[in-house]
C-alpha cells in the first residue's frame, strides 16, 4: 500500500512539473486573438480604453482595431495604481482568454 501512494506522489508531482512548464502565454495583439485562443494564457497588448473601478475591482477595453474587455480582479495586489491610468495608455495584459473577454493576472504599462 505504501508503495503504491510513493508511485501515485512521485507520478502526481512529475505531472504537475510536466504541465506547470508547458504553460508559457503566447504573444499576440488584440487583433490576433481568435476562437482558438478561448481557454489559453495569453499576453495581450494594445491602448487602453474606459477604464473603470469598482469594488476592488479594474475593468477596460484593450483596444487596436477591435477591442476585447479585461478584467482584473483585486487591484491592491497589483503594482499599477488603475485609478491613475488614462485612456491611450499602452499595456500588456497577461491572463486566460474567454468569450467574455480576458482576466487578468498580471498588467504591465508602457
Amino acid at each position: 500500500m505504501f508503495r503504491a501512494c510513493a508511485l501515485l506522489a512521485v507520478l502526481g508531482i512529475a505531472g504537475l512539473w510536466f504541465f506547470g512548464t508547458q504553460l508559457k502565454p503566447e504573444e499576440k495583439t488584440v487583433d490576433e486573438l481568435n476562437d482558438g485562443d478561448v481557454g489559453r494564457l495569453v499576453i495581450v497588448w494594445g491602448r487602453i480604453q474606459g477604464m473603470r473601478v469598482e469594488g476592488g475591482n479594474a475593468f477596460f477595453s484593450l483596444c487596436e482595431k477591435r477591442c476585447v474587455d479585461v478584467a482584473v480582479f483585486r487591484i491592491d495586489g497589483f503594482p499599477v495604481d488603475f485609478r491613475a491610468v488614462k485612456s491611450g495608455r499602452y499595456a500588456d495584459v497577461e491572463g486566460v482568454f474567454s468569450e467574455d473577454g480576458l482576466v487578468a493576472r498580471s498588467v504591465e504599462l508602457k
